[in-house]
């Protein structure tokens, strides 16, 4: 089987990439030809999310007199502190350890680089409402979402590597999309091709990626049982 498969789409909804038992999960990607400038801001700015919880949503809306544009929930148990110039870090107070679930809120008028570090069961990035730059999940969860918002120019990577369970990566309608599999991914399917590792790494075109304008590029790097590449 050829190591580069092409995958032709009409008019997809949206695109679920999903890998079961994966080893690790990190994923960056860029949502501008040049993502400095996007939105008239000169550089993006950089949330780190220091703490493992058992539940972690990260989602636009943050009001705009929060602190560094960021809102989290709960306030008594989480503080944002700006580290360096253009970096936030959301961390546990002292006496915070009974906090369980967080909710960050980033404001949808700045560029982000999101990162996430500590496990959780649940973590869900609803980044679909947001300029992005980045994203990089290093912790390890059981279930790993994420919603992208449409690419702005060529995206330089969306990588996939970390430990979760199951991972879910949704891109807008009519994205183009590579996929990079790692030959820890056993088995899977991309938009109902089956394949079967052969311990190589492979790569899939889903759409007009070769050409097109707007993209992302998602890599699965690390160990998995099963992918699924879907257009539900």
């Amino acid at each position: 089987m050829s190591l580069i498969s092409t995958v032709m789409r009409s008019s997809p909804r949206w695109l679920a990439i999903a890998a079961a038992v994966v080893a690790g999960v990190s994923v960056a990607g860029c949502s501008g030809a040049n993502h400095d400038s996007v939105g008239g801001h000169l550089n993006p700015e950089t949330v780190v999310v220091a703490n493992g919880v058992e539940s972690l949503m990260i989602e636009g809306g943050a009001p705009a007199t929060s602190n560094l544009g960021i809102e989290v929930t709960p306030g008594s148990g989480f503080a944002v502190t700006g580290s360096r110039p253009g970096v936030a870090t959301i961390s546990r107070r002292s006496g915070g350890a009974g906090a369980r679930h967080l909710t960050v809120r980033l404001s949808r008028t700045q560029v982000w680089q999101v990162i996430v570090r500590g496990g959780t069961t649940s973590t869900a990035l609803d980044l679909s409402g947001l300029m992005l730059s980045q994203v990089h999940v290093t912790g390890g969860a059981e279930r790993l979402t994420i919603s992208l918002p449409a690419p702005r120019g060529r995206a330089s990577l969306v990588a996939v590597s970390g430990g979760a369970t199951t991972v879910a990566v949704d891109a807008p309608q009519g994205t183009a999309i590579q996929v990079a599999v790692g030959p820890g991914i056993a088995r899977g399917v991309v938009v109902g091709a089956d394949f079967v590792s052969n311990g190589a790494p492979r790569v899939f075109l889903v759409g007009s990626y070769a050409g097109a304008p707007d993209s992302y590029s998602v890599q699965l790097t690390a160990g998995a049982s099963r992918l699924v590449v879907s257009e539900p």
